[in-house]
């Protein structure tokens, strides 16, 4: 494999004269000062949505009805699609496909599509590697490279769209979704836009291993969203051993920011409160056992092991 050079936070890091910026962007759309809350933007995104197959030059930008110097812009300086699938694994019972994503400056992510009886679901990447350093985690092993763009995240899933409707979102991919905070915002604001891919924001999953600042962050930009946390150990001490990063984060830090997303957004009276009781009890140190990912969102917090936490969680939200 190349050995290619870092990224300088998410800017690819070999700007070839044929560089462009994804059209899923929105800041990149914002930075050349295009309105992104004209109708007729939206309308434009939400007919590329539609139509996965469309081009820059089959698209009937007359039916668009956007300003001359905006289609100008977009022809100019964006592409419909940054990344390609480079490798595509589907599961012997064909329920999971594994893609490949090759992004324009050569660096690879992986993106999953997971079908369920009903619906499908798609594990996204947000990050090229991971500072975090987790001794169970290969992505860790890599260290940090770059951060993916908004619209390299939401082009994630565009490509699972065209392979199966996605209902859930769940950002347990590679990299640390919350220290690519702003990106991960944009990409999960697009996502659940009515006028874009129209997601609920309860079946959008954002998992992290424990980003303390972030999390709060988290409850107050997006807090219909579900905030998922890895734990994989039940107290500090055990934690200390595998995630390096619990350091800087106390696992009782850690369940003030889960119980403070499941008060803030759904009320003590509201929620399940055997579960706010459980992450209480937890951070406490009231319970022992095997690791656990916590899952909090509207109305749920559920433990499981793995990726179907992210899953259970957007479940919970359904309806």
């Amino acid at each position: 494999m190349v050995d290619l050079p870092k990224r300088k936070k998410d800017r690819p890091a070999n700007l070839s004269s044929g560089f462009k910026y994804s059209i899923w962007d929105e800041g990149q759309l914002q930075e050349f000062g295009i309105n992104t809350r004209l109708k007729s933007v939206n309308t434009f995104w939400k007919y590329c949505i539609n139509h996965p197959d469309v081009t820059w030059d089959t698209l009937p930008w007359l039916k668009m009805n956007l300003p001359r110097d905006v289609e100008t812009i977009i022809k100019d300086n964006f592409h419909m699609l940054t990344t390609t699938i480079v490798q595509r694994e589907d599961s012997k019972r064909g329920d999971t496909t594994k893609l490949l994503i090759e992004l324009q400056d050569g660096h690879r992510v992986e993106t999953v599509v997971m079908r369920h009886k009903g619906h499908s679901t798609v594990c996204v990447s947000s990050q090229i590697g991971c500072k975090m350093g987790c001794k169970f985690c290969a992505t860790g092993t890599l260290g940090i490279i770059g951060d993916l763009s908004a619209g390299e995240i939401v082009e994630q899933l565009k490509h699972a769209n065209a392979i199966s409707p996605i209902r859930n979102v769940v950002f347990m991919g590679m990299g640390e979704p919350l220290n690519n905070y702003k990106n991960v915002k944009y990409a999960v604001q697009f996502m659940i836009d009515n006028r874009r891919f129209s997601l609920s924001p309860r079946h959008v999953t954002v998992s992290t291993v424990g980003v303390v600042s972030a999390m709060r962050k988290l409850t107050e930009d997006l807090g219909n969203v579900n905030l998922a946390l890895s734990l994989h150990a039940p107290n500090q001490n055990v934690r200390l051993k595998i995630v390096p990063a619990a350091a800087a984060h106390h696992i009782t830090k850690l369940m003030d920011a889960v119980d403070y997303h499941i008060v803030k957004n759904t009320g003590e009276g509201m929620g399940n409160s055997e579960e706010i009781d459980f992450v209480r009890d937890l951070r406490d140190g009231n319970i022992d056992g095997l690791g656990a990912e916590i899952a909090a969102g509207p109305g749920s917090c559920s433990t499981s092991a793995g990726a179907s936490a992210g899953e259970e969680a957007a479940d919970a939200g359904a309806g």
